[in-house]
């Protein structure tokens, strides 16, 4: 009898999963761990060969979970955020996950090497939804997340997220707990060992059932988030795990994100950024971004580590939002026309300007404002109507 190969396998384990499942039934998730074998950021897949699922055994009311190795078999998706392709690279481990049929579309992408104890593999930066991905942090890190749901905007089982609850741990003792919204970032750095985490909510649902007068079971789409999340710390030679490499890498956030980076006088990207294959020694760091100070550092990269730089950049312009009643009003600054109210005179340096409004009938106003950095002035002024002369 002629061997069945391990893709005939797998698509008759997805047509009988698809036989058996009833509609709205919670669907069952794949995660795989394997080579990349291709990206193609057009089309938004990622192809890899999966050697290794992850699969749980219960034995007397215990759970035990790991990787379980299975026969070589190609499988592919589309990734959950565009940014896996500045990181991920045919040849790369990865751990991938899926729900209903294995690939199609991938919830999670995990970045893996290895970790500081043999044969163990941790997760250094993931793309996704969080809790389908089983691979440990490096150094201790844990995540628990809590989305809360927007409950006049539910449809079925899920609802989008307003915001998400974080909380980092490592080694079990509370490190930071905090809320993002959407599109917001957190950076956590450890004041003794400077390993750290980087975590960005782009956006996600949560479950309907969180709401105060929830109805239904919990059949339907799972309610599914996306995160980006990158783990500092000392890096090893994957063809080697006790030897260090001969190169470092750096992290390199900043606070607002999308600045210019330039790292020995070469431009190599915006934040938030990871560049690898450094050469050990000192380099100078800029980054740039319009409307703030630009942030200067030296930074000094080490063989086989991972340095991370976080930058709050100093904003260097503040602005003026003036308002009147009656509106219409000509606003001059300094002496220079700027305007008619209502008005926001951005790119002031910080310091104090002097503000004068005037309007046909009414009596002219002067006013002085100080500006500083980075805040907006409030300025309301009430003009009075001039009173018509005797006759």
């Amino acid at each position: 009898m002629k061997p069945i190969s391990p893709p005939v396998i797998l698509l008759i384990i997805v047509i009988l999963y698809a036989c058996c499942v009833p509609a709205g039934a919670v669907l069952q998730p794949f995660t795989f761990r394997g080579y990349v074998t291709s990206t193609d950021p057009g089309s938004a897949n990622l192809s890899l060969l999966a050697t290794h699922t992850w699969r749980c055994t219960y034995d007397n009311a215990t759970v035990r979970c790991g990787w379980e190795a299975i026969p070589p078999v190609p499988v592919m998706g589309t990734v959950p955020s565009s940014e896996v392709f500045s990181m991920v690279r045919p040849g790369k481990i990865v751990e991938a996950s899926s729900l209903g049929v294995p690939g199609g579309k991938w919830t999670g992408i995990g970045i893996l090497s290895p970790g500081y104890e043999e044969r163990v593999l941790v997760a250094t930066d993931l793309f996704g939804n969080l809790q389908s991905l089983p691979a440990p942090l490096p150094g201790g890190y844990t995540l628990k997340v809590m989305t809360e749901p927007d409950c006049g905007s539910c449809t079925g089982s899920t609802c989008p997220a307003l915001a998400v609850s974080i909380t980092i741990l490592r080694n079990g003792a509370e490190c930071w707990t905090g809320v993002l919204l959407p599109g917001g970032e957190y950076q956590y750095s450890d004041p003794f060992d400077q390993s750290g985490l980087y975590i960005k909510f782009v956006s996600g649902n949560a479950s309907s059932q969180l709401c105060p007068n929830a109805t239904g079971g919990m059949t339907g789409p799972q309610p599914l988030s996306v995160f980006i999340v990158h783990a500092g710390r000392p890096g090893s030679d994957p063809g080697n795990p006790g030897r260090l490499p001969d190169s470092g890498s750096l992290n390199i956030f900043s606070f607002p994100s999308g600045a210019r980076v330039f790292l020995g006088g070469e431009q190599e990207g915006v934040t938030p950024l990871t560049l690898s294959d450094l050469e050990p020694g000192t380099y100078s760091l800029i980054l740039q971004e319009e409307g703030y100070s630009p942030f200067e550092k030296n930074v000094t990269i080490h063989a086989g580590k991972r340095m991370m730089v976080t930058a709050s950049l100093e904003p260097i312009y503040g602005s003026l939002r003036i308002r009147s009643s009656p509106s219409r009003a000509t606003i001059l600054v300094n002496g220079e026309i700027a305007g008619l109210s209502p008005l926001v005179v951005e790119r002031l340096y910080p310091g104090e300007y002097s503000i004068t409004l005037s309007k046909p009938g009414y009596a002219a106003v002067n006013r002085t404002a100080r500006v500083n950095a980075g805040q907006e002035k409030l300025l309301y002024i009430a003009l009075t109507p001039q009173t018509p002369p005797a006759a």
